[in-house]
């Protein structure tokens, strides 16, 4: 919008516009020497003549924008007053929010109650015998400063770590102790166990079509099935997870044994890179091998050429030999020489 005086085209905006440059665009401010946007003029015009600097004694803002905003303000503001009406004490403007217990609508201010006048307006702490204002609660407002942490519902610890606790004797009713501390004897006592009576595992399996868990493997019915996991689409295989579909599924059908010709495996990776596949055109596999002297994996076992080593996985430390290490001492974690060369 801005170029220099006398100068019609537009060549820069106002953040790069050079010194001495003018807004070319815009009309300009009547007062000599102003180049501020106008905005007022006498009531009745349209056309904007002064700046609000410059203007004349008189004039009013005549651009529409400016009147339809502080007209929708207006219109707001006599909302908010309509519907919060004032305290009723003389010449107090205040909102009223204080009335009689039993009575709905608000009639003084806090400044101005009268003796046994309540909050009418804002909901009070549940909390018997308290009268504050609400702050406090994890999703809904409920109680306040004061009583929040004596309502608030908290997840018990273990007793010996800061995980949470599921674990107790059958007898108690209060969890006090997580997996890995429970004491001899402890179930859970947080998590509904199998309906099967004396056990106290995860419930896992139930009729086809219904959705609760009601028993544990050990202890399911003939013809129960997992509804708490996907199983393999196969008649009457029992396997959950299933992990491979056709290309282009999202979801897994059928496990590795029942898979059809052409399925891949389309279980959601750990990893969020895309895993790495063989270089053979159709092979899904992971490759795992290259030349020495070449980087990162091409092929895989089946579709290496010769000369190709493992270069994912470590091999026998015999020299020349490229097979798998599996044997070292005892006490040792890893593998050192293959069966032959051990």
């Amino acid at each position: 919008s801005f170029n220099f005086e006398g100068q019609h085209r537009r060549r820069f905006c106002s953040q790069h516009m050079v010194r001495g440059m003018v807004n070319v665009m815009s009309k300009r401010c009547e007062h000599a020497g102003c180049i501020k946007c106008p905005t007022f003029n006498f009531q009745g015009e349209r056309s904007r003549r002064f700046c609000a600097q410059h203007m004349l004694e008189g004039m009013v803002c005549v651009v529409r924008s400016n009147q339809k905003e502080l007209e929708s303000r207006a219109k707001v503001n006599r909302k908010i007053a309509k519907k919060n009406k004032n305290c009723e004490h003389g010449g107090c403007s205040m909102q009223g929010v204080f009335n009689f217990v039993g009575e709905k609508r608000g009639r003084f201010c806090s400044q101005h109650k009268l003796e046994g006048m309540v909050n009418q307006k804002n909901r009070k702490c549940e909390h018997a015998g308290c009268e504050e204002i609400l702050f406090y609660n994890v999703r809904v407002i409920r109680f306040c400063a004061k009583h929040r942490a004596l309502n608030k519902v908290q997840k018990l610890k273990c007793e010996q770590c800061s995980k949470r606790a599921h674990f107790n004797f059958k007898t108690e009713g209060k969890a006090r102790f997580c997996a890995k501390h429970k004491l001899e004897g402890m179930v859970n006592v947080v998590s509904r166990p199998c309906e099967e009576e004396g056990c106290f595992r995860h419930p896992s399996y139930n009729y086809e079509g219904e959705q609760m868990r009601r028993f544990c493997w050990e202890h399911k019915h003939k013809g129960m099935v997992s509804v708490a996991f996907e199983l393999c689409e196969h008649a009457g295989c029992s396997k959950i997870k299933p992990a491979f579909a056709f290309q282009g599924e999202l979801k897994g059908r059928f496990c590795k044994e029942h898979k059809s010709e052409g399925m891949v495996s389309v279980k959601k990776k750990p990893r969020t890179t895309r895993r790495r596949r063989c270089k053979q055109d159709g092979c899904n596999f992971q490759p795992s091998f290259n030349f020495p002297a070449g980087r990162g994996y091409i092929y895989c076992s089946q579709h290496k050429m010769q000369g190709m080593v493992d270069m994912k996985n470590k091999r026998c430390k015999y020299v020349g030999c490229g097979k798998r290490p599996h044997f070292n001492y005892a006490g040792t974690v890893e593998g050192m020489f293959c069966a032959q060369h051990k």
